[in-house]
């Protein structure tokens, strides 16, 4: 039977990752404001070919 790899493995592996941003995000604020927030709160190159996830905030009024 074949196993999956542990999650150490994949942590370790240089695929594409996705990240997921936690909490939500004003999408009107551009690319140039998510990728600037890639940068400062996870640390990450916006252009490192990685895949950044993020949850919009509900329009209110």
């Amino acid at each position: 039977m074949m196993g999956l790899p542990s999650l150490r493995a994949l942590d370790q592996a240089h695929a594409t990752r996705i990240w997921l941003a936690v909490e939500a995000t004003d999408m009107r604020c551009g690319f140039d404001r998510l990728a600037e927030r890639v940068c400062s709160v996870i640390g990450q190159d916006p252009l490192s070919g990685h895949c950044f996830c993020f949850v919009r905030v509900a329009a209110t009024g």
